[in-house]
This record gives structure tokens, C-alpha cells and sequence, in this order.
């Protein structure tokens, strides 16, 4: 059962900046070339989009109250996933496609981009395959741990990168590392990183534990890192 304690939107921010900057040392002193960070970058994306909503839509005229979990001492994940949504929902801009393409992937599958390149796939006929790449971000809080070093209440963020296409033999031979999705048929995973975060006995350190990456030699993870770095850079700047 959530303990959650409604607080002013002021008390609110303050709180939540103060999660950011701990957030945003983390991420400074990891070697995000490997992918084992994107799934922090993932859930700081999020906070700063939290962040923006909240600023956004309340005032000294109208305001409301925030949900905070007590036990976790951290946002509540459901208001979080939900304001980081309906931030993106508000995007217009071209030049923030991405953005708001990862923030969407809080709540599902959500297209990053489409490929079209020629290939064989083992015929003689050369033909053009197009690729959609996706991208999905779970987050959670489990109350009970059943992993160690987790202590708990903690936070478990998984960041998937998946691809489809019309041509699923060109899927079944060109990746190294492929996992079918449970609920789409057509989608293969071929990147994941999972990481998981909670406060220390003090409840003012957050802890973060990785839990590894698995990946498809194809799949550019020195790309996906400048993206990443570049959006969480960007957009805490401007909030």
C-alpha cells in the first residue's frame, strides 16, 4: 500500500530540483558509452519534464497539489510518468521530435525513427527494406526487494530499444542479439539497459544500481549516447 503525502506545488519543486541535481551528478561522472546509464537518463529526462509541467501550470492564482511517495521519499512514478506524457503531448516543435519520442515511451512503444537501406538477406536480389526503430521505457517501484545490494522501497527503470519491419527475414539475420517482444509479434529487442535507484539509510543519498545492458552488436550505442547526453544537457538548461 503507497503512503503518499499531496504536497504544495511549491514544496514539490524544490524537491524535485534537488533529485535532479543528484540525478544530474550521477549521470556526470559515468561512462555513458557503453549504454549501462541510458536508463538514468531515461528517468532524469522524466524528472526534468515533471519539472517544466508543474512550473507551467500553476501560478499564484491557480494551483495544485503534488503526489509524493513517503516510503521512497520521490516523486510518486505514476504522477511522474503521467507529467513527463503530457509534457511531451505539448511538443510542436520538429526540432524536439526525439524529446518528446522518449518521453512518449514512458507509456509504451513509440517510433524513434525509419530506416531504408538495400539488402539481400541472403538472395540474390538486392531490395530495399524499410526498418522502424522503437523505443519503450517501463518504470516501477517495488516495495519488497528481492535483489541485493537493492535496498527498498527503490525505483526499477528498464529502457528497451526494439526494431519491425514487413521483411522479418532481414530481422532473423542481421542481429547479433535479439529477443522477441512478449507482446508484439512483429517487434524484436536488440538493446536494453536496466538500472534501478533508491534512497540510502539517511533518505538524502540516492543509491543507483546497474543492472547491465544487452545489446546487438548493430545497434549504435555510441549514437544513442550523444542523443541522450545532448537532450538531458539541453533540456535541464532550459528548465
Amino acid at each position: 500500500m503507497e503512503t503518499v503525502e499531496i504536497i504544495d506545488y511549491k514544496e514539490a519543486l524544490k524537491r524535485i530540483r534537488i533529485l535532479k541535481t543528484e540525478l544530474l551528478n550521477k549521470l556526470a561522472v559515468l561512462d555513458k558509452s557503453k549504454g549501462e546509464s541510458f536508463w538514468l537518463s531515461l528517468y532524469v529526462l522524466a524528472i526534468c519534464a515533471q519539472e517544466r509541467l508543474i512550473s507551467s501550470l500553476n501560478d499564484e492564482l491557480i494551483s495544485s497539489s503534488i503526489p509524493w511517495d513517503m516510503e521512497s521519499n520521490l516523486p510518486l512514478i505514476s504522477a511522474t510518468i503521467g507529467d513527463a506524457v503530457s509534457y511531451a503531448e505539448r511538443l510542436r516543435d520538429p526540432k524536439d521530435y526525439l524529446l518528446k519520442a522518449l518521453l512518449l515511451s514512458l507509456s509504451g512503444w513509440t517510433l524513434l525513427s525509419t530506416e531504408k537501406r538495400e539488402c539481400a538477406c541472403n538472395k540474390n536480389k538486392l531490395q530495399e527494406i524499410s526498418v522502424d526503430v522503437l523505443a519503450q521505457t517501463n518504470v516501477q517501484i517495488m516495495k519488497i526487494s528481492k535483489e541485493q545490494p537493492l535496498g527498498w522501497p527503490y525505483i526499477d527503470v528498464n529502457f528497451l530499444i526494439g526494431v519491425q519491419s514487413d521483411n522479418q527475414d532481414h530481422l532473423g539475420h542481421h542481429y547479433s542479439f535479439k529477443e522477441q517482444s512478449i507482446r508484439h509479434q512483429d517487434l524484436i529487442i536488440i538493446f536494453s539497459s536496466k538500472g534501478a535507484m533508491f534512497r540510502g539509510a539517511s533518505s538524502r543519498e540516492i543509491i543507483r544500481y546497474q543492472k547491465g545492458v544487452r545489446q546487438a552488436e548493430q545497434f549504435r550505442t555510441d549514437k544513442m549516447a550523444g542523443i541522450l547526453s545532448g537532450l538531458v544537457n539541453s533540456f535541464n538548461k532550459a528548465a
